[in-house]
């Protein structure tokens, strides 16, 4: 956030587990401060924001039209969600393979330090769009 100049508020990091109810939780907590307009919520997987989801829905709030919610990972949850979750995609396939090969190299007695980087790719569905307040 640093990098693009945007400021950082530790109250607005809502520390939880990576459940549904953590997600329901969490948001109900957030959107309960009445000093912060919170116009998006971020969660750390798709689990949280679709506990999120539903406690916006339940609060009477409108997702996107006055939240939005993006999760993490592109699990089923993602796609099973009304509104559908945008999330971001990470290749768990490609990061499983790498681990795989870099145990195998490591079992070696020459393995030298590796590191490999991963970008994810965000997926945008209906949960998430320019709020206009």
């Amino acid at each position: 956030m640093a990098q693009h100049q945007l400021n950082s508020d530790p109250e607005l990091i809502i520390a939880g587990k990576y459940s549904f109810e953590s997600g329901v939780n969490g948001a109900k907590q957030l959107l309960a401060q009445t000093k912060t307009n919170v116009t998006a919520i971020v969660a750390c997987n798709d689990e949280i924001a679709a506990g999120a989801l539903f406690a916006a829905r339940l609060l009477g709030i409108e997702v996107p039209q006055q939240l939005s919610i993006v999760g993490f990972e592109d699990s089923p949850f993602s796609r099973q969600t009304w509104p559908k979750l945008s999330t971001v995609n990470q290749p768990n396939i490609v990061i499983a393979q790498t681990a795989t090969e870099l145990l195998i190299k490591n079992l070696h007695k020459n393995y030298q330090s590796y590191a490999e980087v991963f970008i994810p790719e965000p997926v945008i569905r209906d949960s998430s769009a320019k709020v206009n307040r």
